[in-house]
């Protein structure tokens, strides 16, 4: 039982099972469950040189710090469009943490759930962040390794 906790369980049955108790943690997984679609259906409205721009959260993958500027990089219509704004990535970092984006490197903001792989580089102990979406992988600094295994690992992904 106590190996359970390493897949973050929402619950637990034991046998024999009572049909309230089963009918509760049934309903507790399906309220987390409409919690993440509406945390993935989010808009959020960014201030523009133009005005104000709504984007839905689901559709960045991801956000660079360039220079003085930032640009979040989102998919449209099967296009990737980047949004320039003037805001700090530490103050998009406080915005997004509520949508599951973590920093994974001093100058990139990135979506967990596009995390697809991360990759070793040719440099020692360097790694590169490979995401759903885009081609374009992302630096991983080595202080921030081993914060999105545990991460990702939170997130039902299992490392052997």
């Amino acid at each position: 039982a106590l190996r359970g906790y390493d897949y973050n369980p929402l619950d637990f049955l034991i046998k024999p099972v009572s049909r309230i108790r089963l009918e509760k943690a049934l309903s507790y997984a399906m309220g987390r469950k409409d919690q993440t679609n509406q945390e993935h259906h989010a808009k959020i409205g960014i201030q523009t040189s133009q005005g104000v721009t709504i984007i839905e959260v689901e559709t960045i993958l991801y956000v660079e710090k360039t220079g003085r500027k930032v640009e979040i990089v989102y998919a449209e219509e099967a296009q990737l469009r980047h949004l320039r704004i003037y805001s700090t990535l530490g103050e998009l970092e406080k915005v997004f943490e509520a949508y599951h984006f973590i920093r994974i490197h001093q100058s990139f903001l990135v979506p967990i759930y596009r995390v697809s792989g991360i990759l070793s580089t040719d440099i020692r102990n360097s790694y590169e962040v490979e995401l759903k979406g885009t081609t374009k992988r992302l630096p991983l600094s080595r202080s921030k390794y081993n914060e999105l295994k545990s991460i990702l690992e939170i997130n039902s992904v299992c490392f052997i």
